[in-house]
């Protein structure tokens, strides 16, 4: 979500969460708007998402120990609002 500028709100609700060992995952509904001092909107209503997430090891302190954290690896919103990515 960092495509996002200004004061965007999000508004999720409805998360399901199914865990497969290292990766997860997430399908939850969500609003996209937008809230300010002069205007309340939703731009976005009832989005239905999904995000894979898996946890990975992540050097700190130049390789020195890691940390574990938790990546997304797909998001996909039904109606699409993400743009699609080519493959690497």
């Amino acid at each position: 979500m960092s495509e996002l500028r200004g004061s965007f709100s999000l508004t999720i609700r409805n998360l399901a969460v199914k865990s497969e060992g290292r990766s997860t995952q997430l399908t939850f509904t969500m609003d996209v708007g937008q809230k300010d001092d002069r205007m309340e909107v939703v731009y976005y209503p009832d989005l239905r998402m999904r995000a894979q997430v898996e946890k990975v090891r992540i050097p700190r302190w130049w390789g020195l120990f890691e940390v574990e954290r938790w990546k997304v690896t797909e998001l996909e919103s039904d109606p699409p609002i993400l743009p699609k990515r080519d493959a690497p």
